[in-house]
């Protein structure tokens, strides 16, 4: 307890959360660190060895960012600026060494400030409750089975609440409240520190990955096919994936790559296309046509790409663009010619992590670029010319051909899946059908033994 007269924890420490500057710039580097120096000093008052591990493990880590802002004061005078300079030295390092020591360091401080918030929300409730609340809502699920009982034993040796709280000074009323604002400066910080890892640190490495999607212009629109599996590595995991998004009437994406920024993709076009379909019900307001949904991904992988944070997808935009339909109707009318050859107002382009594009009747991603990629060319060709000016395929010619195409990835592709969904994408709208397979043959292969043609 706090003899009279005797200064406030408070008091005693040179920098707190309170007075960290937050700029546009960012959360300046040096105030940051002295202010989570003298955050360890707050666990010298549980008064425990047990807890030396968690002042270790946070000096530690404050000394590999100190060290960093050292050697590069002008590059890393915010957080910030120095995880984009890190990650310029270390760009093969994932993370880079002085990301990881910062990383590292902002779990523990989330440790420490949900530990005191739980303690302080509950007047109840003891510090070992509390902390130990915190560690599972933090720092558990980053520790291996060797290092949790460490952590977990140091949470039984946190003092009483009546022993704790009078070592942070007198009286009470004054303590709580500094204390509430120094927590409160910690849990802003912390956040948005979070939300810069969470922004510069979208997929690295794909974890669940879906593979070859194909495309095919046809005489009334566009079709697209992917199959229904989405790997976790090697493992044929999760069996009832849909690829095949709809936005709007007339546009579908077909999605390869990483699942997890599939999803992130989905969230903001569907966001984008509310606003949109907001703004359309002005009649002067136009659609979302895939041309400006092909435009819009182009941009916007090429700019991840551009940030070394790309979206690891490689994606293929179908659909009917209205509007070139009513521009071809007015040459029509204009010319006073009837162009029964005029080629349907479809649309399909491909778009890459690298924010590669291009556009072709015929379309893959993936394996399927080597394997289905000339089958589908080959047959576009034969009816439509290498011009592409002759007949296009019908409908049922398309679906047959993408049938076929599905069942020899199926048979190459080890990631591949014999259950896939097709997407019809017309004047009238769109169409994705029910999931279905191809009939395989296996037959020919029970006595073959290895690889290549040998004596069985």
């Amino acid at each position: 307890m706090s003899a009279p007269g005797e200064k406030q924890f408070f008091e005693t420490i040179t920098k707190s959360f309170v007075d960290v500057p937050i700029t546009e710039a960012g959360v300046d580097t040096a105030d940051f660190c002295e202010a989570s120096e003298n955050l360890v000093k707050i666990f010298g008052l549980f008064g425990n060895p047990a807890f030396t591990v968690v002042q270790n493990d946070l000096t530690g880590n404050i000394a590999k960012v100190r060290a960093f802002l050292a050697s590069n004061p002008d590059s890393a005078k915010t957080l910030e600026s120095l995880l984009a300079h890190d990650r310029k030295l270390n760009p093969s390092a994932k993370p880079p060494p002085t990301t990881n020591g910062l990383l590292w360091l902002l779990r523990g401080l989330k440790f420490t400030a949900l530990g005191l918030r739980a303690n302080v929300t509950n007047k109840n409730e003891e510090l070992s409750t509390s902390f130990t609340k915190g560690y599972d809502g933090s720092l558990r699920k980053w520790h291996g089975m060797l290092i949790r009982p460490v952590f977990y034993l140091a949470m039984k040796a946190c003092p009483y609440r009546a022993t704790f709280y009078p070592k942070l000074g007198q009286p009470p009323e004054v303590v709580m409240e500094k204390l509430e604002m120094w927590l409160s400066a910690l849990e802003h910080i912390v956040k948005k520190e979070e939300g810069v890892f969470k922004d510069g640190g979208h997929t690295q490495q794909p974890i669940v990955t879906g593979t070859s999607v194909l495309g095919l212009k046809y005489k009334d629109g566009v079709m697209l096919a992917a199959d229904n599996l989405a790997s976790y590595g090697s493992l044929a995991r999760f069996r009832d994936i849909q690829r095949l998004h709809p936005l709007g009437e007339h546009t579908v994406l077909a999605v390869a790559g990483d699942m997890s920024d599939f999803q992130w993709l989905q969230r903001d076009l569907d966001a984008i296309l509310r606003r949109q379909e907001t703004l359309a019900l002005s009649d002067s307001h136009p659609p979302l046509s895939p041309a400006n949904v092909y435009d819009y991904l182009a941009n916007l992988y090429y700019s991840r790409r551009s940030k070394m944070n790309p979206l690891w997808n490689a994606i293929l935009v179908g659909g009917w663009d209205r509007a070139k339909r009513e521009r071809n109707l007015v040459t029509t009318v204009l010319s006073a010619t009837l162009h029964s050859s005029i080629s349907p107002p479809s649309f399909l382009g491909y778009v890459d992590l690298l924010g590669t594009t291009y556009s072709a009747p015929t379309l893959a991603t993936g394996f399927g670029s080597h394997i289905a990629q000339p089958l589908l060319r080959e047959a576009y060709e034969a009816k439509a010319g290498v011009d592409g000016t002759g007949e296009l395929l019908t409908c049922e010619e398309a679906e047959k051909l993408l049938d076929e195409c599905m069942k020899v990835l199926f048979y190459r592709d080890a990631r591949s899946l014999n259950k896939y969904q097709i997407a019809t994408i017309t004047e009238e709208g769109v169409k994705i059908g029910d999931a279905k397979s191809s009939e395989t043959q296996w037959g020919f292969a029970e006595d073959l033994r290895g690889y290549g043609a040998q004596d069985q």
